[in-house]
């Protein structure tokens, strides 16, 4: 950055101190002093974006030794107490941000407009919200919950994390500086406080964790009626910080979804680019209507799109790409390709540059590359919108009623609502009938599949409950409820150690529910497995308080 050559004229004791360098032509001209303080806050505003808060601690210490230089000017006191209280937001301590910010509106009350007013607002919610925090730290990770039953997300998700350490950094060629700080938000709307999305913006993209400010602002499963794969999502996130690391702001949005999504699963061991059906069946589809999303369309956010349709669409497609991308010309592809975007290079210019093919080409190859992957387009399979529970609500699926909306949706719903009111009352044969008949309208729909898995194991016909419960789990792995029921399929069954698998399987992504440890219990106490036992005693005891 080019500097005005008046900045050098500070008084000489004053830019000893700041600077700690000696100017070649001392004086006490208080506007190179404004001009400095400016310089540095460009600076540092710079070194923040970029996630380099060393630098950025260095230079909030210049400017609070140049307002205490210079104690006459409020505006420079004013500037150093707001770079200070937005450091101190960035580094996620929130109670030494907001005195700052609260000092700069005292000093300088003319110039503080709406947006500082809203900053200001969002700081003092968290710092409230955090203020009795917990931390719990491994090797690079730091998690922080509030008090509660959200510790139980602690140890599993240090575990996720620590997996996904070696094998990320290594094969994205990056190593994180110092521990990553991931905060979980004990509900919907602290989370979006914290990073600003609406509720529609959630259920659009299925955006419930955020990479952003070095660190990861994570819903907490509690928050969702259904919970959701919350290790996988803070793995997801790991791979958005350490490609941000890598290349700052020059990788558009669509090629950082679509690296994130196809490196996510790689923690579990699970090949990279890995996809549900779902999204396999949204994909195939568009490609064959050419109804497929343009990566323009998908900036600034996959939240601003218009539908849960068209988000799992949009990471259905930038997942492909980046498959094709590494099958077709090699792994080292994709690291020229970020290479080369670091330079400022319009993406298209940037894919031609690497894979010698204009972007029309090299879209068209794409486009063919799924026609000859043969992906299922499967009649009647639905997108599960993410259900997000108001603060102290109940989930799970037996609180699952027929609402109005479902019926003018589909008239299937009329014997959904029926065989509901007939299980309640404990006439679960003919309940068993009304649900079937909704099934050959909706062969595909979980909420119903699993309420027939219910139904079926009220009746103690375990082999119909299996059978209904998979096919729900196949299409719809995200079900925490589903692998519940599963579990007590396998138990009526006799088959314990399937049971024991769907019970595990449900608290990685609900494992807040009670009823599931206790079962654990007495089937770990049945097959004699006392190392977890102990274990899932105390979770449940953690759970229940």
């Amino acid at each position: 950055m080019k500097r005005d050559k008046r900045l050098a004229f500070i008084p000489l004791a004053l830019f000893l101190a700041v600077t700690g360098a000696a100017p070649a032509q001392p004086t006490s001209d208080q506007a190179a002093l404004s001009q400095q303080v400016s310089a540095w806050m460009a600076e540092g505003y710079d070194a923040l974006e970029r996630w380099d808060y060393a630098q950025a601690e260095e230079i909030a210490r210049k400017l609070e030794t140049a307002a205490a230089s210079a104690a006459a000017d409020t505006k420079i006191q004013a500037k150093a107490a707001y770079f200070h209280g937005r450091f101190q937001f960035y580094t996620a301590d929130y109670e030494a941000s907001r005195p700052a910010l609260e000092r700069y509106q005292e000093l300088d009350p003319g110039n503080v407009h709406p947006e500082f007013t809203d900053f200001l607002a969002q700081v003092r919610f968290l710092a409230d919200l955090w203020k009795d925090r917990l931390e719990f730290k491994s090797e690079h990770f730091i998690i922080r919950v509030k008090p509660g039953k959200d510790r139980i997300l602690v140890e599993p998700a240090l575990e996720a994390l620590e997996r996904a350490w070696p094998v990320l950094t290594r094969e994205l060629r990056v190593t994180p500086p110092g521990p990553i700080l991931v905060e979980f938000y004990p509900d919907f709307p602290a989370f979006s406080q914290a990073t600003g999305l609406s509720e529609q913006d959630v259920k659009t993209s299925g955006t419930i964790a955020v990479c952003k400010y070095r660190r990861f602002i994570v819903t907490s499963p509690k928050a969702l009626v259904q919970g959701y794969d919350f290790q996988n999502s803070i793995c997801h996130e790991f791979v958005h910080h350490l490609i941000y690391l890598r290349n700052g702001k020059h990788c558009p949005i669509w090629l950082h979804e679509g690296i994130a999504k196809y490196y996510e699963p790689r923690w579990r061991g699970e090949p990279g680019g890995t996809l549900p059906l779902t999204s396999l069946s949204l994909l195939a589809a568009a490609v064959r209507t050419d109804q497929l999303i343009s990566f323009e369309r998908m900036h600034p956010s996959f939240a601003k799109l218009d539908s849960p349709q068209q988000g799992q669409l949009a990471f259905a497609q930038v997942t492909s790409t980046v498959d094709y991308l590494i099958r077709t010309y090699g792994q080292e592809s994709l690291f020229r390709l970020l290479d080369e975007l670091k330079k400022d290079t319009d993406y298209r210019q940037a894919l031609q540059w690497v894979t010698g093919k204009p972007f029309p080409q090299f879209y068209a190859g794409w486009k063919e590359f799924v026609r000859q992957e043969h992906f299922q387009e499967i009649p009647g399979l639905e997108v599960v919108e993410l259900d997000i529970k108001k603060p102290g609500e109940p989930g799970g699926e037996d609180e699952d009623q027929v609402s109005e909306a479902d019926l003018k949706e589909n008239e299937a719903w009329k014997f959904v609502r029926l065989g509901d009111l007939l299980r309640d009352r404990n006439r679960v044969a003919p309940a068993l009938v009304e649900y079937e008949k909704a099934r050959s309208l909706m062969p595909l729909n979980v909420r119903l599949l699993n309420k027939l898995g219910l139904a079926y194991i009220l009746a103690q016909d375990y082999d119909q409950a299996v059978a209904r419960l998979d096919l729900a789990r196949t299409y719809y792995p995200g079900m925490a409820d589903t692998n519940v029921k599963l579990g007590q399929a396998y138990t009526g069954k006799g088959d314990l150690n399937r049971a024991i698998e769907s019970y595990e399987q449900s608290l990685t992504i609900n494992p807040f529910n009670p009823f599931v440890y206790e079962n654990l219990i007495r089937l770990y106490e049945k097959t004699r497995q006392t190392d977890k036992l102990e274990q899932t005693r105390k979770r449940l005891a953690l759970v229940q308080g």
